[in-house]
């Protein structure tokens, strides 16, 4: 089966099954980038759980209109991951973040500015447009939300649910999640050189569960990841649930 190229449609509704001409940037990259031909298969979603199915048509020079063939909704996920990494201090590591968080299933970004970040915020518009070419990759249908807040005290004031911290600090190996991770589970990731006395202060006031990533000091998009991964397997949000089986002597 050939590769179906994906495009984002943020208008997608019953009445599209009449045919829609795809966005200027979609089309663009259909007809210019992908080099797609008339009557060729596409997928469309709109970031809120449709996606379209139907076959594309060039329309002038730069105009794409498709031909809508199935509509599907799919239901939200039941898992909500808030990813809350601290501000860094290079755009790249933050555009990482929000690539693989995003195809990994991540609802929602939540950064802050720790007070060891240098800078304030930058990039912010290059978001949207990366969460949308992770969910073309990945066949996500829902696009994650944003949100950024002036200091962790901010940020944890606005999640509703259980709230992890990635701790270097943190001896513990196991841990059960408490049932309020169905509902909501945060995960606070601190800034390069770690939390300032100030911020573990902040999260001794919060009712927050120190998590472990191992030995390892991690740099902050890896932490960043491996803690969203930890959270969506255990919430079974990643397919298979991995835990070792009991030890037995031979």
């Amino acid at each position: 089966m050939s590769h179906l190229h994906r495009f984002f449609q943020p208008d997608l509704s019953p009445q599209s099954a009449t045919g829609l001409y795809l966005t200027e940037d979609e089309a663009h990259h259909a007809l210019s980038v992908a080099r797609l031909r008339d009557g060729e298969q596409v997928a469309l979603f709109d970031g809120k759980g449709t996606e379209a199915l139907g076959t594309i048509f060039r329309h002038g020079k730069r105009q794409a209109r498709v031909l809508v063939e199935e509509l599907r909704r799919e239901a939200p996920p039941v898992t909500n991951v808030i990813l809350a990494p601290a501000w860094l201090h290079r755009d790249k590591p933050m555009e990482e973040i929000i690539r693989r968080g995003t195809e990994l299933g991540v609802s929602r970004f939540a950064f802050w500015r720790a007070l060891r970040s240098q800078r304030p915020v930058s990039a912010q518009d290059k978001w949207h447009r990366l969460a949308v070419e992770s969910c073309k990759q990945s066949g996500r249908l829902y696009l994650p939300s944003f949100d950024f807040f002036d200091d962790l005290p901010s940020a944890l004031n606005s999640f509703d649910g259980c709230v992890l911290v990635a701790d270097a600090l943190s001896a513990s190996s196991q841990m059960a999640l408490p049932a309020s991770a169905r509902k909501s589970c945060a995960l606070i990731i601190g800034p390069e050189g770690d939390f300032a006395d100030e911020e573990r202060g902040a999260l001794r006031d919060h009712t927050v569960f120190p998590v472990s990533l191992g030995r390892q000091i991690l740099r902050t998009e890896v932490a960043s990841v491996a803690m969203a991964t930890l959270a969506l397997n255990a919430l079974g949000g990643l397919g298979t649930r991995l835990s070792p089986s009991p030890d037995t002597e031979g």
